[in-house]
């Protein structure tokens, strides 16, 4: 029971952790991905957590987690607490990051990975420490059942997240509904593929929106015409 009150917790650390498998990566979409000399994909930055990982973890048991005990005892419950809060910081680098690029900037990918070092640590006091704490407290009988307990805390954090969006609406075009678009026009192509054509707001005379779609009806590009000068201009004003 004590440490169902842990797990609590360490659900909603999951519920926020695994933002970086969804809203961080359609954040990368919107950002300058060249970074060591590469121009990365969106979902290939997600390497950077287990990379991270696996520097992280020797240099906090080695290094951070002594030169800590010599100021205060640190205890399991003491390092999930300041995984917790570490969290934060990392989340706010992100929410900055958003905040410019839909002011119309292009903020370079290192911001993220930035946010990714932040939140790796946390992963690590949190996630590592909780496992371990886990096992070593329950009764010999019931440690499997624990440790399922625990892997549960991760479902419940995501059916949170869930919960959470449910109340967030957000108005998607469906293709196949072009009256929800006024004069959205649809021109099908030979191959059985067909774009979708709109006039932006803002954007007088002509399609401005293009929205290529192929015969299973998977989105495959957008043009949207003007868009670079709109981000300039946002950009100078800002």
């Amino acid at each position: 029971l004590k440490l169902g009150i842990i797990f609590v917790f360490v659900a909603v650390f999951w519920a926020l952790f695994d933002q970086t498998g969804s809203a961080w990566v359609l954040q990368a979409e919107n950002m300058d991905r060249t970074w060591l000399g590469i121009t990365w994909l969106a979902p290939q930055l997600q390497f950077i957590n287990p990379v991270m990982i696996l520097i992280l973890v020797p240099l906090t048991g080695f290094v951070i987690y002594p030169v800590i005990n010599k100021v205060f005892k640190l205890t399991p419950l003491r390092k999930i607490c300041i995984g917790l809060f570490i969290m934060v910081p990392g989340f706010a680098i992100v929410s900055m990051v958003q905040n410019w690029i839909d002011a119309g900037a292009t903020p370079s990918i290192g911001w993220q990975v930035f946010a990714y070092a932040i939140l790796t640590t946390s992963e690590v006091m949190v996630s590592i420490t909780c496992l371990e704490f886990s096992y070593t407290q329950a009764p010999r009988k019931i440690k499997s059942f624990v440790m399922a307990t625990f892997l549960a805390s991760v479902t419940l954090g995501n059916l949170f997240t869930g919960a959470v969006f449910s109340f967030i609406t957000i108005d998607m075009f469906d293709p196949n509904q072009e009256a929800l678009v006024e004069d959205g026009t649809r021109s099908e192509n030979p191959d059985g593929s067909y774009t979708v054509s709109m006039p932006w707001v803002g954007f007088m005379g002509g399609d401005s929106v293009r929205v290529t779609f192929n015969a299973e009806g998977v989105k495959q590009a957008i043009d949207v015409k003007g868009l670079p000068e709109v981000k300039m201009g946002l950009a100078k004003i800002k």
